[in-house]
């Protein structure tokens, strides 16, 4: 064999090894793209779902945070109506109360009505005390009686303890302060009650208007109501 034979079948047989080796690594190429791609796809589909946890997350948090707003808010809607109902019933207590009566009264003015309705029901109910403190009331602002409430209680024989020494000896007790019995008490908040304007007692749990009422005594003729042991017309 001559040497240019030699030299042809060299470049053949290098020629037949390149061709098969390069397959082989047209392979491995891919396999590591392949394997390049999928740890690229694994790690974004590991990001994609954290996403996705932290926005169901966040989402929780806001719908957990709505319903806590709505519950608040239902909360503080029934606080409100709760406080509506009683405002509602404390406006509808004072329209009991008589327009022109809605006006301080003094110390004095107490003091009087307290002592006379001790005097004149000191022994009887709550809401027996209460009457007489609205008779007292309903004459002030009545045109056929005195308009104070001193001069309706000293007017000539109108009221018993005014002239036989009863109400000075009640003031007595009153401005030393011994007005602390339980009869004391009930007379003195009747006493504010009246001043304040209502005109209604509540008798066997019913409210009674007494606005018309201008007389009372043991016994009254053609009394119209009786509370314990007064009649009242």
């Amino acid at each position: 064999m001559n040497s240019k034979k030699i030299v042809t079948t060299l470049v053949l047989g290098f020629v037949l090894c390149f061709t098969l080796a390069l397959p082989a690594n047209a392979a491995v190429s891919v396999k590591s793209s392949t394997k390049v791609a999928v740890t690229k796809e694994t790690k974004s589909t590991k990001k994609n779902k954290k996403k996705l946890i932290e926005k169901k997350n966040t989402k929780k948090i806001q719908k957990d945070k709505i319903a806590s707003d709505k519950k608040k808010q239902k909360k503080a809607s029934q606080t409100n109506k709760a406080k509506s109902n009683k405002s509602k019933s404390s406006e509808k207590n004072q329209s009991k109360l008589l327009p022109n009566d809605k006006k301080k009264y003094s110390e004095q003015d107490l003091r009087l009505m307290a002592n006379i309705i001790f005097c004149e029901a000191g022994n009887q109910s709550y809401a027996g005390k209460k009457a007489v403190g609205i008779v007292v009331m309903n004459r002030v602002r009545s045109h056929k009686f005195p308009n104070t409430i001193t001069k309706v209680i000293y007017q000539k024989s109108q009221f018993g303890p005014a002239s036989n020494g009863s109400l000075n000896r009640a003031f007595t007790q009153y401005d030393k302060g011994n007005f602390t019995s339980a009869a004391h008490l009930q007379c003195i908040e009747a006493a504010k009650e009246t001043l304040e304007g209502s005109t209604i007692v509540k008798l066997n749990g019913t409210d009674v208007e007494m606005k018309t009422y201008l007389f009372f005594s043991g016994y009254v003729s053609g009394a119209r109501l009786q509370i314990g042991g007064h009649q009242f017309k």
